[in-house]
């Protein structure tokens, strides 16, 4: 049987469907109370900044989690933690800056290039 190529998701439209379907049952993600817990990674304890606490609330909302801590598969397999049957990823996006050196192939002369990146991470 020959492989199949694994369809890519488009992660966009996965939360666009989550978040309507919170607004339809009434639900407002972004209307919270006061006494929060920030949005973070539980293995590193780095706190989710920028689009990913909207991102992390919307899961929360909608798989019903009780908890705003999250860790990736190979973290929680790391903290001898077990994956629920049936659990699903909460999707972050992760971005920021990169450099690399670049060769001028017509002088030799080397440049630092600085460049941005964006891309999904499951949590």
């Amino acid at each position: 049987m020959p492989k199949t190529k694994k369809r890519a998701t488009d992660h966009y439209q996965v939360v666009t469907e989550q978040l309507l379907a919170l607004l339809e049952e009434g639900t407002v993600p972004w209307q919270r109370g006061w006494a929060t817990t920030p949005y973070c990674n539980a293995y590193s304890g780095h706190r989710y900044t920028g689009k990913n606490p909207v991102l992390a609330e919307i899961s929360v909302m909608t798989y019903g989690y009780n908890s705003t801590l999250f860790v990736g598969f190979k973290q929680a397999k790391a903290l001898g933690l077990a994956m629920i049957k049936g659990s699903k990823a909460t999707w972050l996006r992760l971005g920021g800056t990169a450099k690399k050196e670049a060769v001028d192939p017509a002088t030799g002369e080397t440049t630092e290039q600085s460049f941005g990146f964006s891309k999904w991470v499951a949590t």
